[in-house]
Formats: structure tokens, sequence, C-alpha cells
């Protein structure tokens, strides 16, 4: 996402907040379970750098399977 927001030169914060991200892109709308996914990821990306942050234990698999489908919808999106 932060790719694609550098490609339409558009300013984002420093942040893992993946939800905080995705407000940048207007008019995008998601489902709940994408909003979980992205909660996820967030709180992964923060537990891998940070010790103070923690998330239950994920499956690998699923996670990346998920992630993948989330980013070629997104891709769809961004086409337009």
């Amino acid at each position: 996402m932060k790719a694609e927001l550098s490609r339409r030169k558009v300013n984002y914060p420093w942040t893992h907040d993946l939800g905080a991200i995705l407000k940048l892109f207007h008019g995008v709308n998601i489902t709940e379970d994408d909003k979980m996914l992205l909660y996820i990821l967030s709180r992964f990306a923060q537990e891998s750098r940070y010790v103070d942050y923690s998330v239950p234990p994920l499956d690998g698999r699923q996670m990346m399977d998920r992630t993948k489908k989330f980013a070629e919808h997104m891709g769809t999106l961004w086409e337009t």
C-alpha cells in the first residue's frame, strides 16, 4: 500500500498501522474480514520489531493466502 501511495505521490505517516494507511485511499471499502487481516498484519509487524507487542500464533500459510488475496483485490482497485 505504501508503494502505491508513493507511486501516486501521496505522503503517508510512518506507521505500521495498515488500517491508517488504507484510509489514505479515499473511497476504498473493504470487508470486515479484510479489516481484521490488516489489524493482524499490523500487530505482527509491531511484534516483529518491538518487544512490548504480542499477537496470537498465526497459521503462516493461511496468512500468506489471505494477504495475497487482499493484495490482488487492492490491485484491481488501483487500476482505475
